[in-house]
Parts: C-alpha cells; structure tokens; sequence
C-alpha cells in the first residue's frame, strides 16, 4: 500500500455497537486514504497507482466490545494512522457516546457525528457506484483480498444475504464522506 503522504485526506469511519456477548452486532472500525491529487495528473494514468480521487481501504477490523474497549480500539486507530477525522455513527444512543468522547478522549476534536438517514441498503446501493467504477480499492496481492480486509471483502460480496454488515456500513459512511463532500474553495 502507499505510503501516508500518497493520500490527502484520511478518514477513520465508525459504526458502533457496545455489547461483546456472541450474538451482539460488532464495532467496525474502517481507515481509508483518498489518493492524493497531487499524485498524478487528472486524466493521466501511471501503470501501478490508483485513479484520482480514489479510496483505499487501509485498516478494517470489527470486534464485539464494550465501551471503554471501543474507547481503547478508538484510541489505537487514531494513533496508527492519525486520521483528519473520525467519522461516528451517531443515531440513537450513540450520539451521548459521541459527545462524551468529543469532550472526554484525547481524539475527541477529531469526532464527526454522522446521522444516517438513509436505510443500510440504500447506502450500500450509493456505494456500490464508486466500487464498481473501480473507485475503492481493498489490499491485496495477485487478486487475492488482504487476510485483515477478508472480513470486509465478505461483508461487500453477501450483502444483504451476509451474516454481517457493521464493516460494510462504516465503508459506505466513510467513502461518502470522501467522495462526496465538497472541499472548501477559495478565490
């Protein structure tokens, strides 16, 4: 994979659950880099390096845990790659958990809630487009998905006939925000 300077902006995409007994949904953590425009230029393909603008999936881990040991998971991710934000699902009962740690965690001014509005199957339909497009690209070597992206590559291949969705989710969340968020402009 690329090295950090290779992406302009780097997000750590959350979808939170807080129970570790076996049948609870898992907390899926996905880290993902947007190829940095300065890479190459728009329109001029380099044998080897991905398209503009698009994602790399660098990190996707789904564990069942309690609070203070998504807190740690939190911390651990944030310190591996120092992301530019760290976007949180916030609907329901979450969005307490959100604030707590925006005022509480040492990553806390990294925090973005994200209230989805839209149902799971819509926002996997929305990600499907850039997925197809050859826009998000998963680690891996010779055609084979990476050991620690197997569980996403999974998630992405049953959806919605899967056992889980929780690291597909936090795909979509975080895609959505690099793909499709306006930047800033100056003039």
């Amino acid at each position: 994979w690329a090295e950090p300077a290779a992406y302009d902006r780097v997000v750590l995409s959350v979808d939170p659950a807080v129970a570790s007994h076996a049948r609870a949904d898992c907390s899926a953590l996905v880290v993902l880099g947007r190829v940095n425009a300065n890479q190459q230029s728009p329109g001029m393909a380099i044998p080897g390096l991905s398209p503009v603008g698009s994602v790399h999936v660098l990190e996707a881990t789904a564990r069942r845990v309690s609070t203070p040991d998504l807190v740690a998971l939190l911390d651990a991710a944030d310190r591996r790659w120092n992301p530019d934000v760290i976007l949180f699902e916030s609907n329901a009962a979450f969005a307490g958990i959100r604030d707590l740690l925006a005022r509480s965690a040492r990553f806390g001014p990294k925090l973005k809630g994200v209230t989805q509005t839209a149902d799971k199957a819509s926002r996997v339909a929305a990600l499907s487009v850039p997925v197809e497009n050859g826009a998000v690209r998963l680690k891996g070597d010779g055609g084979r998905v990476d050991a620690g992206q197997q569980a996403l590559f999974d998630e992405m291949t049953t959806f919605p006939f899967g056992e889980h969705d929780d690291l597909l989710d936090a795909l979509a969340t975080g895609v959505a925000y690099l793909l499709d968020r306006r930047e800033p402009r100056a003039w």
